[in-house]
């Protein structure tokens, strides 16, 4: 036998235990060695193991286990932690407290959150508005998840929405953002989605107009993509109010364009007017199509006593209502010093706790549709209070009260489902047309009139409408006692839905105009058929009233009976812990196609080109910003040539025109004894250019910067009949035919009046009064003997032109008839 040395392990800890690790020797009796060391066997590891564990092993016996033959090593047993892993644990000092997010008393009832967390499922990605009272961002359980672009203050008009200190308690908002998205730290407690991002707009604590809800329900669309408001009208059991014209559009933009066009998500809370006999009906934020409805139930599942039901509500959630069993969220610290609160209740704290839920949903299925979230909620709400009478099923296998809508939501339903959902096809919504009834309600007693509308399946199949979704009944009537009137409707397939039940507080005269009354009970049943709907007098007093018209609406989709039943049984699969593999076809945007792009030339030459692209694009940039920067002197004499040349060109087709000499030189005779002098200019200097063939018809103009041009008319007897051939002016033709005088045009040399010209060789008179000073640029090109300076303006230009005519002056040695055309503009 072989003997192994070894050393016992006898921890100092207290954590050592009087069980021990033993290693046996090859044929060693096991209960002999127990007897000797006073020990139990308690377990062998494997059969026919040498390893064995002993308990109840005195530690004196340490050292003889350690010499002893038989073993080849020895240890004792120490505690050691370890950890559950399948539950979370939080530092928050009051989440033991937040019994609404995991309920430990039998028989009670909780939103099921903590296997979603476990799951890591916590809200990331989601952004959620409270529309409130304020929300004050810097409170150390939100500051980390706040949004700042999608929060704003209306009633200040400024970017930041914390509660204003004017006396009023504005901690409402606070404490709803807290159940939302409270951070899990050492502060307070947790929200639902405690990685959600969390944002604020701050609206209430003043009246609010039309316009200032209608930008709270669109504010910051393009980041938040739930929208929570826990505030509607009053809820004193007799008034009739909801959004107006500008809210109720801008609700259905958000559902239309928010998230990208999946649509905002609109949670609203039912109201808490129980106590009054309220119903939610009433409230048109609570029955609206585009809305999430959520009501309230207390630890055991009931309805408080503050709580409303009505048709249109679409699930509950836990709130106050049990004595000690309010919610634990966020306060603001103004009110509270430790910036925590144990009361929030009310169906106010109920509406944030859906938010937080559908935000779960959105992490999972990012692009499910505003109806996809509401399909979701009815098919997974728990049924809760299953002895309420109120509960009934309709054609589709649906549960509804109006109560609990379709029960309590479940958030382990809802995203396990939303996981393996298929988005709804697109909604749509038929409207019968106005039925104007004018009928008397009886006065008596729990008497009543029905009226009746038949809807074709031929007719909705042009709307491509199958399957019900939400129905609203826009009704007008007039009653002695609007309370006492209780209107119920009943869909194709039988199910009952009460629209209006009897208020008694109500007690107005007015009656309903044009109300819409909302059911989502009708859930997932055939549109087509026929709808009944009838008002009854409640009340012992003798009341009349009459039913003036009504209007049936119908909200669903293409979606037929049966994809909907097979919709449901998917859902009840994966709430029976199913795994469901399935190909889905969501409303989600698909990927990008990436196309392989078609190469017409070698990689090499493409990046040749590219390069060389890239060069000349350089180049031209380079060219471009010097021309604009640089050159200003040469681009000035440049424009100005350019302007010189347009307005010669112009001068020139005038003359053209009305008989002048100007483009009709030809030779009378020998072309070589005619020629054409042009001048030029070069800064302020004038001088003769060229001598043009007679032949030539272009005239160029005289390049000079305000040159003015003067008249010079000169009798000439030298101007016989070759002034004829050259087309001259015969304004004092003789009997002959002959022109008297040539016409030419003339620049007065600059900053040099006129007369300074008028002698004897050259000219004969100034008309001094017509002459205009200040004549500056060109100088005398070429002279003769003339009558008169003539100066003329023509137009509103200030363009003077010049005819004179002048005879020899030696040009080029000749005695020619030379016209010389010159131009300026002042």
């Amino acid at each position: 036998m072989v003997m192994m040395a070894v050393t016992p392990v006898t921890p100092s800890s207290t954590d050592a235990t009087h069980s021990g690790d033993l290693h046996l020797t090859r044929g060693t009796n096991i209960h002999s060695l127990a007897w000797a060391i006073k020990a139990f066997r308690i377990l062998s590891l494997t059969t026919n193991s040498q390893d064995v564990v002993f308990r109840r092993v005195e530690r004196c016996v340490g050292q003889y286990l350690a010499s002893h033959p038989c073993l080849a090593y020895a240890h004792q047993e120490v505690l050691r932690p370890r950890k559950k892993r399948s539950s979370l644990e939080f530092e928050d000092p009051l989440y033991n407290e937040q019994w609404h997010l995991s309920n430990p008393v039998p028989g009670q009832y909780d939103i099921n959150v903590g296997g979603v967390w476990e799951s890591g499922i916590t809200g990331r990605g989601v952004t959620v508005c409270v529309i409130d009272d304020g929300l004050e961002w810097r409170h150390p359980d939100l500051r980390k998840n706040y949004s700042p672009a999608g929060s704003y203050d209306l009633n200040s008009d400024d970017p930041d929405p914390s509660p204003v200190k004017n006396g009023e308690r504005n901690e409402h908002g606070t404490r709803c953002a807290g159940e939302i998205a409270a951070v899990a730290n050492s502060v307070c407690g947790v929200g639902v989605a405690f990685h959600a991002n969390i944002s604020g707009i701050r609206v209430l604590g003043e009246r609010m107009t039309d316009s200032m809800e209608a930008a709270a329900f669109v504010q910051g669309l393009a980041v938040n993509d739930i929208y929570s408001c826990s505030w509607g009208p009053d809820d004193d059991g007799r008034t009739v109010d909801g959004p107006h014209h500008l809210a109720r559009e801008a609700l259905k933009h958000g559902v239309t364009y928010g998230r990208d066009g999946y649509g905002a998500i609109y949670v609203v809370a039912s109201g808490n007017g129980g106590r009054n006999k309220d119903n939610c009906n009433f409230d048109g934020y609570a029955n609206s199509v585009y809305t999430v409805t959520i009501g309230a139930v207390d630890s055991h599942g009931r309805m408080p006593y503050y709580a409303e039901e009505c048709a249109a509500m679409l699930a509950v959630t836990p709130s106050s209502g049990t004595k000690g069993r309010d919610i634990v969220t966020t306060d603001w610290q103004e009110i509270s010093a430790s910036g925590c609160t144990k009361h929030h209740s009310g169906t106010s704290a109920a509406a944030p706790l859906a938010a937080a839920v559908i935000a779960l949903a959105l992490e999972v299925q990012p692009c499910l549709s505003w109806r996809d979230v509401q399909h979701l909620i009815a098919l997974t709400s728990r049924k809760i209070d299953a002895n309420n009478p109120d509960w009934s099923s309709n054609g589709a296998g649906l549960h509804h009260s109006h109560q609990h809508g379709f029960g309590l939501m479940d958030a382990a339903a809802m995203v396990s489902s939303a996981a393996v959902w298929e988005s709804v096809p697109f909604s749509t919504t038929y409207s019968t047309p106005l039925m104007v009834e004018d009928l008397a309600i009886p006065a008596e007693r729990m008497q009543g009139v029905t009226v009746r509308c038949e809807v074709d399946q031929s007719t909705l199949g042009s709307y491509a409408l199958a399957t019900l979704e939400f129905v609203q009944v826009q009704v007008s009537l007039q009653h002695q006692y609007r309370g006492s009137l209780k209107i119920v409707l009943v869909c194709p397939s039988g199910t009952r839905s009460t629209l209006a039940a009897p208020r008694e507080a109500d007690n107005s005269s007015k009656g309903l105009n044009e109300w819409s009354l909302g059911t989502v009970r009708c859930w997932g049943e055939a549109a087509a058929g026929v709808y009944q709907v009838t008002v009854t007098q409640t009340r012992h007093q003798h009341l009349s009233g009459r039913l003036t018209s009504w209007r049936l609406v119908l909200h669903g989709s293409s979606l037929t009976t049966h994809q909907f039943q097979d919709r449901r049984r998917l859902v009840e699969r994966v709430q029976r812990g199913e795994v469901i593999h399935v190909n889905r076809s969501t409303l989600c945007h698909p990927p990008e196609l990436r196309f392989k792009p078609f190469h017409p030339l070698p990689d090499k030459w493409l990046k040749v080109l590219a390069v060389t692209s890239l060069f000349l694009l350089m180049m031209v940039a380079f060219n471009t910003l010097e021309y604009i920067f640089c050159y200003n002197d040469e681009k000035e004499r440049f424009y100005r040539r350019l302007r010189d040349v347009a307005a010669g060109r112009a001068l020139q087709h005038r003359r053209n025109t009305s008989g002048s000499l100007v483009g009709r030189l030809g030779p009378p005779g020998d072309s070589a004894a005619y020629g054409s002098v042009v001048g030029g200019v070069e800064g302020d200097t004038i001088g003769q250019c060229a001598s043009q063939s007679p032949a030539s018809y272009e005239i160029l103009p005289l390049m000079s910067e305000g040159a003015r041009e003067a008249a010079l008319v000169s009798p000439s007897p030298s101007c016989d009949a070759d002034v004829s051939s050259f087309g001259a002016d015969e304004d004092d033709s003789d009997e002959d035919g002959l022109s008297s005088h040539c016409t030419s045009d003339t620049v007065l040399p600059k900053d040099t009046d006129a007369t300074d010209f008028t002698n004897d060789e050259f000219f004969s008179e100034v008309d001094e009064e017509r002459l205009v000073s200040g004549v500056s640029g060109g100088g005398l090109l070429l002279g003769g003997k003339v009558d008169k300076v003539e100066v003329q303006e023509e137009d509103e230009e200030e363009e003077v032109f010049v005819r004179d005519s002048i005879m020899g002056g030696g040009v080029m040695g000749r005695r020619d008839v030379v016209h010389v055309d010159l131009w300026a503009e002042r």
